[in-house]
């Protein structure tokens, strides 16, 4: 396959010859003849080329409309090297979060929810402007980093029940919680008695590595 952009003329040296030779008549030779033929390669319209196969951008939830993600850049390979524009094509990106600006700069339009949507994938197109506007296109990864913007909630809604006379030190319940936010290794939970019944004296709360248990005194 040849290429315009890479060579644009190549010379061959061809010969012919005539393989079944009678030999009385060898004195006549030789049998062979040479030709050189040059060959010129014509260019032809080809879309852009982005300078990468795929891109990953990252973004923090919660920013601001208008928000820089990311810039894409493709050119055109041709002799004519004409300008290219850029579009998101919308079957890509339905709920229009990102839009992307003549120069390859992509932005957000919204703030984004990481608990709700954690990766966007979305694609670009380049368009030549001039020649037979073609376009060629490049997947766009998207991570939207987490903001601590949620508030712990209790893995379930206990309703603890027990028996009167129940002798002091009894565990009444243990409960658990749960974050939708990203949490560390060194990251836990801390529970409390509510500020109404931290002073009653019938019941203590103890943290068991963060697993805490109910405990009537």
């Amino acid at each position: 396959q040849v290429d315009f952009e890479t060579k644009r003329s190549y010379t061959l040296k061809v010969e012919g010859s005539n393989p079944h030779i009678d030999s009385r008549f060898l004195a006549w030779g030789p049998y062979k003849d040479e030709a050189t033929i040059k060959i010129t390669v014509e260019d032809a319209d080809e879309p852009p080329v982005f300078i990468a196969p795929t891109y990953t951008f990252e973004v923090e939830e919660n920013a601001p409309q208008g928000t820089p993600v990311g810039r894409v850049h493709a050119k055109d390979t041709d002799v004519a090297n004409n300008p290219v524009r850029y579009m998101i094509p919308r079957y890509t990106d339905v709920d229009q979060f990102f839009t992307i600006s003549e120069d390859g700069m992509i932005t957000t339009t919204r703030p984004l929810d990481r608990e709700t949507q954690p990766w966007h994938n979305i694609s670009v197109s380049a368009i030549e402007i001039g020649g037979h506007h073609q376009d060629t296109k490049v997947r766009v990864n998207i991570k939207v980093k987490d903001v601590n913007d949620n508030s712990p909630e209790f893995a379930t809604n206990n309703e603890a029940l027990m028996c009167e006379n129940v002798a002091p030190g009894k565990v009444i319940e243990t409960v658990s919680a749960v974050d939708k936010d990203e949490m560390g290794h060194r990251q836990h939970f801390s529970f409390s008695l509510a500020p109404e019944v931290a002073h009653n004296q019938n019941f203590s709360l103890k943290d068991n590595r963060g697993k805490p248990t109910l405990k009537l005194v």
